[in-house]
C-alpha cells in the first residue's frame, strides 16, 4: 500500500500488462498435441497393415510351396498308380498267356479269371486271328487288340479304362486285359490340386485359393527372358462382398495362385486403434478445453487484479492530489474566509445603524461564507483518508442520537422517520466516522424529499455483520446509475460538493465494509451498509 501510494505521490499509473491470450495458446498445444497422437496413431496403423500385408504374402508363398509340393506329390503318385497298374494288367495277361498255351481259355472261363482278378474283361487274339472274350459283354473296346504294342499301358478316358497288352508264348496273337479307372480317377481328384485348393479354402484364415492362367504375360518378354508384373509376387487388398480381403498373387509355375487372406482381425485391430484414438484425443480435448478456460479464469482474475490496483492507484493519486489542494485551499482560502466572517459579525454587531436591507446583505454574506467554509471541510475531510480507531459502539443508540438530531428537520420538511432498530448489540467502530457515516446518509435522504416523504432506517445483524438500511424516495435517476451516487462530486442536488457519499463508502471500506444501492421501485432509493461486528478479525482474514 505504501509502494501505491508513493506511485500516487508520484504520480504515476499502474496499467495493465498486455496479456497474451493463454487459453489460446493452450488450445494451440492441446492441438498440436492431438495432431502429434493422430500421426503416431496413423504411423500405427499403416505399420499394422505393412506387418500384415507381409505376413499374409509370406503365407501366401508358404501356400504355395505346399500347393507346388502338393502338385509334384500328385504327379508322383499318379505315375506309381499306374506303374502298379500296369504291371498288375501285365501280370494278369501272362498269367492268362500261359494258361491259354497249356490249355485254350473258353469266354467262360475268361470271365470267371476276370471276376477273381478283378478286372472288367480279358481278351484272347489267337493266331488265327479268332478272338475269345469273357465276360462277353465286357466293356473292351475293339481298338484295344494287339496293335497296342506290347508291355505299354493305355489309357481310354472316355471309357474310364486302362488296358495293357501282352503276347501269346507262341508269339503270334496277345492277350488284352482291362481295368475300370474310375476308382483309380476317384484317387487321382483326392490327391489333385483342385481338391488341395478346395481343401486350402477357409482354413486358417483362407478366404480362397485358385490358380489363373498368367495371360498378363508379354510373350516377348517370356521370349527374351525378362520378367513382367506378374512374375513378382504382391498383395493387395479389396473389397469382396462388403468384406475386406487381402489378396496375393504370386507366380506359380507358369500360371499365377491368386490367394484371398482373411483380414478380420486386421481390420478390428485397426478399428481399435482408431478408437483408442479418438477416446485419447477427446479425452485431450476435455484437458485442454478444461485448461484453457481454467487458464482463461485466472488470467481474467489476474486482470480484475490488476484494474482493481490500477483503479486504486488512480483513486490514491487522486486523494493525494485532493490532498495538496485542501491544503492549499485551506491556507490561501480559510484564513481569508475566517476573516471575511469575523469582519461580517463585528459589522453587523457594531453598526446598529444599518438599515435592514443591508442587513440582510450582511447575512447573506455570513451564509456564503458559511458555505463555502463547510465545501472546503468536506474536501479536507475526503481528501484525508480515515483512520478508524475501533472502540465498543452501540449502533442503535449511535442511529437514534443522529435520528433525533435530524428530526425536527425532518418534521418541517413532512419527511416521515421509520425506524426498525433490531439489532441492540455492540460492534467494534471508530464511534466518530460512524455517527459522520449515519449523519451523512440521514442528511442525504432528507434533502432529497424537500417536498416531503419518508425515511426507513432498519438495523439488523446477519453473517456477523451489522447491516444498516437507509431507504427514501426522491431518485431520479435511472436505476443502472445508482452505483454512479457514490462516486466523487456526483450530486442532483442545486448546492452540495458530491461528496457526503463518498466520504461514506471510505468510512465503510476502512471497517471493511460492504456499501451497496438498490430501487426497489421506481423514484425509491436504497442504501444497504454491512459492518463486520470486529474488522479487526475481517482485516486479519483478509
Amino acid at each position: 500500500m505504501k509502494r501505491l501510494a508513493q506511485a500516487a505521490d508520484d504520480g504515476l499509473t499502474l496499467k495493465s500488462p498486455r496479456m497474451l491470450p493463454v487459453w489460446r495458446v493452450s488450445l494451440m498445444l492441446f492441438g498440436l498435441l492431438i495432431a502429434v497422437v493422430l500421426g503416431y496413431f496413423y504411423w500405427q496403423v499403416r505399420h499394422l497393415q505393412q506387418t500384415f500385408m507381409m505376413h499374409s504374402l509370406e503365407h501366401s508363398r508358404l501356400l504355395a510351396n505346399v500347393i507346388e509340393q502338393n502338385a509334384r506329390t500328385a504327379v508322383l503318385s499318379q505315375g506309381a498308380i499306374e506303374k502298379i497298374v500296369h504291371i498288375f494288367l501285365g501280370n494278369s495277361a501272362r498269367f492268362v498267356a500261359y494258361l491259354e498255351a497249356v490249355e485254350p481259355f473258353s469266354s467262360d472261363e475268361l470271365a470267371e479269371f476276370a471276376y477273381e482278378s478283378g478286372l472288367i474283361g480279358i481278351r484272347v487274339i489267337r493266331a488265327d486271328d479268332t478272338e475269345v472274350q469273357g465276360p462277353e459283354d465286357a466293356a473292351l473296346p475293339a481298338v484295344i487288340n494287339c496293335a497296342l504294342g506290347t508291355g505299354e499301358l493305355a489309357h481310354f478316358p472316355e471309357q474310364n479304362i486302362y488296358a495293357a497288352t501282352v503276347p501269346l508264348i507262341n508269339g503270334k496273337g496277345c492277350v488284352v486285359t482291362g481295368l475300370e479307372s474310375a476308382a483309380i480317377g476317384r484317387i487321382n481328384e483326392e490327391i489333385g490340386l483342385n481338391r488341395l485348393l478346395g481343401s486350402l479354402t477357409g482354413m486358417a484364415g483362407i478366404r480362397y485359393v485358385r490358380v489363373e492362367e498368367n495371360t498378363g504375360r508379354d510373350p516377348a518378354a517370356v521370349a527374351s527372358g525378362r520378367a513382367s508384373p506378374d512374375d513378382h509376387p504382391h498383395i493387395r487388398l479389396i473389397r469382396d462382398g462388403g468384406e475386406t480381403i487381402a489378396e496375393s498373387r504370386i507366380p506359380f509355375g507358369n500360371d499365377i495362385l491368386v490367394a484371398g487372406m482373411d483380414t478380420s482381425h486386421f481390420m478390428a485391430r485397426t478399428q481399435q486403434i482408431w478408437l483408442e484414438f479418438f477416446f485419447f484425443a477427446g479425452v485431450l480435448a476435455m484437458l485442454g478445453i478444461s485448461f484453457s478456460w481454467i487458464l482463461n479464469w485466472f488470467q481474467g482474475r489476474y486482470t480484475a487484479h490488476i484494474q482493481a490496483v490500477d483503479r486504486e492507484m488512480a483513486d490514491h493519486r487522486e486523494d493525494a492530489a485532493l490532498g495538496r489542494a485542501a491544503a492549499a485551499i485551506a491556507h490561501e482560502i480559510r484564513n481569508p474566509l475566517n476573516a471575511i466572517g469575523m469582519g461580517l459579525q463585528r459589522l453587523r454587531i457594531e453598526a446598529p445603524g444599518l438599515d435592514d436591507e443591508y442587513r440582510d446583505l450582511v447575512g447573506t454574506l455570513l451564509q456564503a461564507v458559511q458555505r463555502t467554509n463547510a465545501i472546503v471541510s468536506d474536501v479536507g475531510k475526503y481528501a484525508r483518508p480515515p483512520a478508524p480507531s475501533f472502540e465498543t459502539v452501540v449502533p442503535a443508540a449511535l442511529v437514534g442520537e443522529i435520528l433525533q438530531l435530524y428530526r425536527r428537520k425532518s418534521t418541517g420538511q413532512s419527511v416521515e422517520i421509520i425506524q426498525d432498530l433490531a439489532f441492540a448489540g455492540e460492534i467494534k467502530a471508530d464511534p466518530q466516522l460512524t455517527a459522520q457515516m449515519v449523519e451523512n446518509l440521514v442528511k442525504n435522504a432528507v434533502e432529497a424529499q424537500p417536498l416531503g416523504g419518508y425515511l426507513k432506517v432498519a438495523l439488523s445483524r446477519k453473517d456477523g455483520h451489522a447491516v444498516f438500511t437507509f431507504e427514501n424516495p426522491g431518485f431520479d435517476l435511472a436505476p443502472s446509475d445508482a452505483a454512479r451516487i457514490a462516486a466523487p462530486y456526483f450530486t442532483t442536488k442545486a448546492r452540495g460538493t458530491g461528496l457526503g457519499l463518498s466520504i461514506v463508502r471510505k468510512i465503510v471500506n476502512a471497517h471493511h465494509g460492504h456499501m451497496a444501492f438498490a430501487v426497489p421501485e421506481p423514484g425509491v432509493l436504497r442504501v444497504t451498509v454491512r459492518l463486520p461486528l470486529d474488522p479487526r478479525n475481517a482485516e486479519t482474514d483478509a
